[in-house]
């Protein structure tokens, strides 16, 4: 889910995970006026669309995204894509990274980005998650324990997905990451985890865009 889901970070939660459920390999996608008009590029004909959830005014209805591979440009006017680490700019963007924030490695700037984002919003983090645990197997856990797993799994998470935007594959987190996800054995715990995730990596994204 988290591979899919290091490409979804602009879509909440509930529709990265109806993302996965449909198109799990889906890269950049996108609803087809986007991709006509601002992309410039042309939905192919029978395509098959991700069904999504409305946002905003259009909450409650259903849209349809399609993905990139389901698209073709539109002759000369197609317009520049979204960020995206290619073999053509991975390494100078890799450098900057590294020299801006003074680090040996991407595992340790997306590690320090993540914890960051917990720090930022440790009260609120705490409020969810005290909401979330009823019921749940993380319940029988001490008040802290709780918190440091919600805590690493949300950094693990959030460093995870940057490490699969930038190429670096599972290298980037330890093999036990995710050791403790099972105890998110409810609904309410697992929206949780999600959208504090999905805040986590959107912000990270939006930092690392910048360089």
């Amino acid at each position: 889910f988290l591979r899919s889901a290091a490409y979804t970070t602009h879509y909440a939660f509930p529709n990265q995970a109806l993302i996965y459920s449909q198109r799990p390999g889906a890269t950049m996608l996108a609803d087809i006026d986007t991709w006509n008009r601002a992309a410039g590029r042309w939905v192919n004909r029978g395509a098959h669309g991700v069904a999504s959830l409305g946002t905003g005014n259009m909450a409650g209805n259903v849209r349809y995204l399609f993905d990139i591979k389901d698209t073709h440009p539109a002759g000369k006017d197609s317009k520049p894509l979204g960020w995206q680490i290619t073999d053509a700019n991975r390494y100078p963007t890799l450098q900057a990274l590294q020299e801006k924030h003074n680090a040996e490695s991407l595992p340790e700037i997306f590690g320090l980005q993540a914890a960051l984002f917990v720090a930022q919003h440790g009260k609120q983090l705490d409020d969810d998650l005290q909401n979330a645990v009823i019921g749940s197997t993380l319940e029988w856990a001490k008040p802290q324990e709780q918190t440091a797993i919600f805590a690493n799994l949300i950094t693990q998470s959030a460093v995870y997905m940057a490490a699969v935007r930038c190429g670096l594959g599972d290298s980037a987190v330890p093999q036990d990451a995710f050791a403790d996800i099972d105890r998110f054995d409810t609904e309410s715990a697992v929206l949780a985890l999600g959208n504090a995730v999905n805040r986590a990596g959107r912000q990270m994204f939006a930092e690392n865009c910048r360089v």
